[in-house]
């Protein structure tokens, strides 16, 4: 039948487990592990932990048990997407690729749902859940997905973004790369994107 399938769900607990498991029976020395779903919002609203699993508290037992093991952690964060079934959607921080289509939900529609949110609103993402990410649970790696997959995009919408210009694709380039550099220079995080 064509039924998706459900959702895997766990705990905080569980993947510290796993952890252990990866250390104690099968012997890993170094890993870099990211997690996915460790937050109550979608990307690019990467903040509060999600209770569901075992907030701050156990999101940090989790970092702690992987760092005594030797390896890098981090949650899944991505700054691009604007989904349209997360309550925060915001169609007017889709970039605009085309000066003729101002519509922000048209533009909804022709851009992929994962590289929708303009680059120059996502420093302003990561500043703001990053940090408080980092006070809560000290993770010691980053995994933040898009930054370096597709090449430069162009956005005509001046009225909803940082831009007063048409960005152009190098400037969305540096955009994207302020964001590593926030990650990896300010944050001092390794980043496996």
């Amino acid at each position: 039948p064509d039924i998706a399938p459900a959702p895997v769900d766990f705990t905080f607990e569980q993947i510290a487990a796993i952890v252990v498991s990866l250390k104690r029976e099968l012997k890993v020395d170094r890993a870099s592990l990211t997690i996915w779903g460790i937050f109550d919002n979608y990307p690019p609203y990467n903040w509060p932990l999600t209770v569901h699993r075992g907030g701050a508290e156990g999101w940090k037992a989790v970092i702690n048990r992987a760092k005594a093991a030797g390896y890098l952690i981090g949650g899944y964060h991505a700054y691009s997407p604007q989904l349209e079934h997360d309550p925060n959607f915001d169609p007017r921080r889709i970039y605009q690729t085309d000066p003729d289509t101002a519509d922000p939900v048209r533009r909804a529609i022709l851009r992929n749902r994962w590289l929708r949110t303009c680059s120059s609103l996502q420093l302003d993402f990561a500043r703001t859940t990053l940090p408080r990410e980092l006070r809560a649970a000290g993770q010691n790696g980053d995994f933040t997905d898009i930054l370096g997959v597709y090449s430069g995009q162009e956005c005509y919408d001046v009225s909803n973004h940082k831009h007063r210009r048409p960005l152009t694709r190098e400037q969305d380039m540096r955009n994207r790369d302020a964001v590593h550099a926030y990650i990896h220079d300010e944050l001092n995080l390794p980043s496996w994107m």
